[in-house]
């Protein structure tokens, strides 16, 4: 553009246009704007959520799903917490607590089988976390859905979402 503007010879106007045009052009392909990252970073956030959701019984860490992501851990730590309310540890335990609930519902395998199956390598320590998030022990939510207090298909929205409201909506 500069040696277009300085040599002004025939045509140098439109060329200067055309070259301007490109740059233009350029930028536009190549600019970010803040709504682009963010839809990525939302976009990156919710696939590493599916991954979550898939594979919640396995030996997940911050530094895995923060390289699953494409961010740094302390920027993964924050748009996570900022997209869900949660920091990602207790997200998948909420994960894992919910596919308990719903063997205990299911099956009729143990409890310590359950807490094994969803992800939890301790038995006390998914105990101490199920009743936690649910506000009911593995014993008595499972009582519960003996004796039919609990309808996974009525009940399904606090199954759902793993949230700080779980307790509200579950089923007394």
């Amino acid at each position: 553009m500069r040696n277009e503007r300085l040599n002004r010879s025939p045509g140098w106007e439109l060329g200067l246009f055309g070259y301007f045009y490109q740059l233009l052009s350029f930028i536009s392909r190549n600019a970010v704007t803040e709504e682009q990252k963010v839809s990525e970073s939302g976009y990156q956030l919710g696939t590493t959520l599916r991954y979550m959701e898939a594979n919640c019984t396995k030996a997940l860490t911050i530094a895995s799903l923060s390289e699953y992501a494409r961010m740094s851990e302390s920027s993964f730590r924050h748009q996570f917490k900022t997209a869900t309310g949660l920091a990602p540890i207790d997200y998948l335990i909420r994960l894992r607590c919910r596919r308990a609930a719903l063997s205990m519902f299911h099956s009729d395998h143990s409890i310590s089988e359950i807490a094994l199956e969803s992800g939890f390598s301790d038995g006390n320590y998914f105990a101490r976390k199920f009743k936690e998030v649910t506000g009911y022990s593995p014993r008595e939510f499972r009582r519960h859905c003996m004796e039919g207090n609990v309808n996974v298909a009525e009940d399904w929205n606090w199954l759902e979402q793993p949230d700080d409201k779980l307790h509200a909506n579950m089923p007394k």
